[in-house]
């Protein structure tokens, strides 16, 4: 890529060429607005601090007031010392004015100011999200199992306890054991594999239903369904 030997934005504007530090600029002017609004905020009453900004022509918002005395709130410590943070970009230092970024600030407020890098930042933020999901993901109750482990380390499943109204679980049981001869372990065999069949089977009919619109479904002459149009029929 072939550089511009001139900017003619650059030339009419009589302005800097960097456009790193427009942005470093920008990030300390607005440190410097944060922490005079917050400092006029605690200094004067309600009505004489809006008296104040009335005088000096504040006409920006309420939100963007907000948002200015957000950061002067969560960058206290750095009031004595706003240049170090002229690396961070306006829109990085918002993102970090949240709880969940407050060990961040606390960890830049113990840097000087030449280790005070965006880069850094931003990777402090990643590594800050990343230890955030798996904080959540821990808390997150474990996925139900039945399996257990012997001595030997052979797989089993084990049940827990039901507990019903009329028992009814508990009383056929016995009576398959009492008149039929069988254990609960082939009960239960039994029981979940009919269900599984049932559940299965079922997902399947519905999958395989016909389309209401005609697609796969024979129509007689007298507009009139007939039995499903077989997938081996059609050519």
């Amino acid at each position: 890529m072939q550089l511009l030997q001139k900017s003619t934005y650059c030339e009419t504007h009589n302005i800097d060429a960097d456009p790193v530090k427009h942005l470093e600029g920008s990030t300390i002017e607005y440190l410097h607005v944060s922490f005079l609004l917050w400092e006029y905020k605690r200094a004067y009453s309600k009505r004489e601090y809006r008296e104040l900004l009335d005088g000096y022509g504040w006409d920006k918002g309420s939100s963007e007031e907000r948002r200015a005395l957000k950061l002067a709130e969560h960058f206290q410590d750095f009031a004595h010392r706003p240049h170090a943070l002229i690396e961070i970009p306006v829109t990085t230092l918002l993102r970090l004015c949240s709880e969940k970024y407050k060990p961040i600030i606390e960890e830049l407020n113990q840097l000087d100011e030449d280790d005070i890098t965006c880069d850094r930042v931003l990777k402090l933020i990643k590594e800050r999200q990343q230890q955030l999901k798996k904080e959540k993901e821990s808390e997150l109750p474990e996925k139900p199992s039945i399996w257990r482990r012997n001595y030997r380390g052979e797989r089993y499943a084990q049940f827990p306890p039901v507990y019903e109204n009329d028992q009814q679980t508990g009383v056929l049981t016995q009576k398959l054991m009492d008149e039929y001869g069988l254990i609960p372990q082939a009960i239960l065999r039994e029981a979940v594999a009919d269900l599984y069949q049932k559940i299965t089977e079922g997902q399947q009919e519905e999958s395989a239903a016909p389309d209401v619109n005609g697609v796969g479904v024979r129509v007689n002459d007298d507009n009139h369904y007939s039995e499903p149009i077989h997938q081996q029929s059609i050519q």
